[in-house]
């Protein structure tokens, strides 16, 4: 899907915690503009450090690094039914909604931030 990525991983003594990756380039046109929108993709937090603020520090971080390269927008998308990552991506300024769709996963949502 992607032709170029950032990766932040998250460690606290030597133990990997989180990551996320910014994509550059993909198949998918909500995703990723040419020097306008990029993906926010691979949002993970174990499961055992959620809810300490660890998402955030990693969406700041990329967000931020976006931001120096020149990006006006950031895409990703999300589960309808992961609550707790909605809720932090609607905090962080995910608010404006390109697509609902399902999949084989289930129902998910595209959701845009203008930065």
């Amino acid at each position: 899907m992607s032709k170029r990525k950032q990766d932040y991983l998250y460690l606290e003594n030597n133990e990997f915690i989180g990551e996320g990756s910014l994509v550059f380039k993909s198949n998918d046109p909500d995703y990723t503009i040419l020097d306008k929108r990029i993906y926010l993709s691979r949002m993970i937090v174990k499961e055992e450090h959620r809810n300490l603020g660890i998402g955030g520090i990693i969406i700041d971080y990329l967000i931020d690094y976006a931001k120096q390269l020149g990006y006006q927008e950031i895409a990703l998308g999300v589960d309808t039914d992961n609550l707790n990552a909605k809720h932090l991506y609607e905090k962080k300024g995910f608010i404006n909604v390109l697509f609902i769709g399902e999949d084989e996963y289930g129902e998910y949502v595209k959701l845009l931030m203008k930065i």
